[in-house]
């Protein structure tokens, strides 16, 4: 009886469950008492989970993980999903590959793109109550926009030479959403722009924080917008409970530069401030000497052309719409950072 019991309990599912924003969703959907199926592909990432849920609330771990079942599984596995889906209620698919190296471009778009489509057609089949898609602010059209007002939702998206791959990754991925929402999957899509936070600063956009800590000189002309883990996290437990469907969501914290973002990650890290302003030329030079470095040593490089041309724009994006349907108050950037450099000597001291 008790097996039948637990088979027919309501259970979400978390892709990307050991990345910044996916154990940050497991860490908020546990905390409400919500069974959680959590997919993973490298079990030893795992345990940064586990400092997380201690980092947070240490007396109450043990409750928490208990609600968790780890499901190992690659999203382009369409046979192991299938079982993942299993009496599952809502999904929170948060795993998505990051690269602006061109010759990632084309298992990008397989692992966006078509695990995507493989999320959305098993919530199809399984009946799912709610589907919630994290895409991202590169697939928000910028292009033909009025550069003297902030990005929206509904700013058109066409792709042009600067467009990333990640970017054009994104854009699909969000094609096989809005093709689901058509074929009756009841669906939300958030967009949140640079998520800091908590996690491993060798991935994605921590990696900010180790090059700080190592003594980063340079700091980019440009200006992007940043927002704590625990605000996207929040904000789409907050929709997914809510009668909100087939909407798009930004998710933007704050406007920032990245000589004020920079800075506060050294104060924080009690490092020196990039000081050095860096200019097209040299930036140039720059990742043309990494592009050549990572051919001869085989080790890829965060630096390249489209990763480049990035630092220099200046690109603002709005937050009104979800705080017109949740006026929830955001982390600014000091409580972000600082929130992440105490996890890091949390987790390394544990």
């Amino acid at each position: 009886m008790k097996a039948i019991k637990d088979y027919l309990r309501e259970m979400d599912l978390v892709s990307g469950s050991t990345g910044l924003l996916g154990m940050h969703v497991l860490y908020d959907l546990t905390a409400k008492g919500r069974h959680v199926r959590a997919l993973f592909r490298n079990k030893n990432k795992i345990s940064l989970v586990r400092g997380l849920f201690e980092f947070y609330d240490p007396e109450n771990v043990e409750e928490k993980w208990s609600l968790i079942e780890w499901f190992e599984c690659d999203i382009l596995d369409v046979f192991q999903l299938e079982k993942a889906f299993e009496g599952i209620s809502d999904v929170y698919h948060c795993a998505a590959t990051v690269s602006f190296r061109r010759r990632e471009f084309s298992s990008m778009i397989t692992t966006n793109r078509y695990g995507t489509a493989n999320m959305v057609n098993l919530s199809i089949d399984h009946n799912v109550r709610k589907f919630c898609h994290v895409s991202s602010t590169a697939a928000v059209g910028k292009s033909v926009r009025n550069q003297s007002k902030d990005v929206v939702e509904t700013d058109k998206w066409e792709q042009n030479p600067d467009t990333t791959g990640y970017a054009v990754s994104k854009y699909l991925s969000e094609k096989e959403v809005w093709r689901g929402i058509e074929e009756g999957l009841n669906a939300v899509i958030v967009n949140p722009c640079v998520i800091l936070g908590p996690g491993d600063w060798n991935e994605s956009s921590l990696t900010i924080f180790r090059a700080i800590h190592k003594g980063l000189r340079f700091y980019p002309p440009g200006a992007n917008a940043i927002v704590d883990v625990r605000d996207v996290s929040k904000r789409m437990l907050a929709i997914m409970d809510s009668e909100i469907s087939s909407e798009r969501f930004l998710i933007i914290g704050e406007n920032i530069t990245y000589k004020k973002l920079f800075d506060t990650i050294a104060d924080a890290l009690g490092k020196k401030k990039p000081t050095i302003r860096v200019n097209k030329l040299l930036m140039g030079i720059s990742w043309r000497l990494a592009a050549f470095f990572s051919f001869i040593t085989g080790k890829p490089t965060a630096l390249t052309k489209q990763s480049t041309k990035s630092a220099f724009s200046v690109t603002r994006y709005s937050s009104e719409k979800i705080d017109n349907w949740i006026p929830t108050k955001y982390y600014n950037v000091k409580e972000s950072v600082d929130n992440s450099v105490q996890f890091s000597f949390f987790f390394v001291k544990s």
